[in-house]
């Protein structure tokens, strides 16, 4: 319920938007606005505690959401460097969301509750009159296991989706990270 509320508000919020500015190439169905960061947190900007098998657990950048709370976007790795893909590699090499479009979407979107204890960011995007493009952005807030601190595992991945069409995952045309 609060998913399609949210997306009934985010779609008048367009049509004024498409409305005010019908010279724009791009418009953000949730309205995106700069990516808010902030320090990483605790050990995990400090790349001397992530040497090694570690280094994927260092911090790439902190943003923080709407309601105030921190957000980290660790180094990670993609899934042809090992198990377990995660992080901005992952995001990037994968799914081909860059750093910007992940922070500035956790920024701009309210959290929604997703499966397996985590929680998602969604903003919609539509380019040139084409379909609308979804990012999902879905983030960890338990500790890892594996990684040498103890802060909030963070991103796990980000991806494109479209939303008239059921595939899960997606990766991301270039146009959201030249948007964005």
């Amino acid at each position: 319920m609060r998913l399609a509320y949210q997306r009934v508000v985010a779609i008048a919020a367009t049509a004024i938007a498409m409305t005010l500015c019908s010279t724009s190439t791009a418009v953000a169905e949730v309205p995106v606005g700069p990516a808010n960061h902030v320090e990483c947190t605790g050990a995990t900007g400090n790349a001397s505690n992530y040497l090694g098998p570690k280094a994927p657990y260092r911090c790439h950048s902190a943003v923080k959401t709407p309601a105030g709370t921190v957000v980290i976007l660790r180094q990670g790795r993609s899934y042809a460097s090992g198990p377990s893909a995660f992080g901005f590699l992952h995001t990037l090499q994968d799914h081909n969301v860059s750093d910007h479009v992940v922070e500035r979407v956790v920024s701009s979107a309210f959290p929604l509750t997703a499966p397996n204890g985590r929680i998602r960011f969604i903003a919609d995007f539509r380019a040139h009159n084409d379909q609308i493009m979804s990012v999902w952005v879905e983030v960890d807030t338990k500790l890892s296991k594996d990684a040498p601190d103890s802060e909030p595992f963070g991103v796990v991945t980000a991806y494109c989706k479209i939303p008239a069409n059921a595939n899960p995952e997606n990766t991301c045309p270039e146009w959201v990270n030249d948007t964005l």
